[in-house]
This record gives C-alpha cells, sequence and structure tokens, in this order.
C-alpha cells in the first residue's frame, strides 16, 4: 500500500507534529481502504489489514478517518 504524500504541521494535543493530507487525497485514500476492508473475509485477514490499513486511517481527514472506523467495526 503506497501512502499519499503528506506535510508535518505543528504538535498535536500530544506533542507530537500532526500529518495533514489534503481533500482530495484523502477522499481517494478513504474509497482505497473502504475497497479493502470490504474484501476481507475472516479474523486472521481482517487483523493483518488492521496492521497497514489503520496506520494510514490515522493520516485522513477527520470525517473520512470516521468513516473507515465504521466500516472496520462492521467488517
Amino acid at each position: 500500500m503506497d501512502a499519499p504524500e503528506v506535510a508535518t504541521a505543528a504538535p498535536g494535543a500530544n506533542g507530537r507534529p500532526t500529518k495533514v493530507i489534503s481533500e482530495p487525497a484523502s477522499v481517494e485514500l478513504l474509497e482505497r481502504l473502504r475497497g479493502e476492508l470490504a474484501a476481507q473475509q475472516d479474523g486472521d485477514r481482517l487483523l493483518a489489514w488492521a496492521k497497514v490499513g489503520l496506520p494510514l486511517k490515522n493520516i485522513l481527514l477527520e470525517v473520512d478517518a470516521r468513516t473507515v472506523d465504521a466500516a472496520y467495526r462492521s467488517a
């Protein structure tokens, strides 16, 4: 999985730099992650996806990240 280009912004509440992604890139990554989630057939594959997919989810815009969270919970 290739991650979209992100920029480092000012530190967030936890003191670590936050990542910023553009709206079009967030939507594109959201659709990719949703498609990958839909293809997972069992718990082991879902866990394997989570190890790669959830860190990518964390660079999405908040609304898109929530959509991935919901899709993951219902998978």
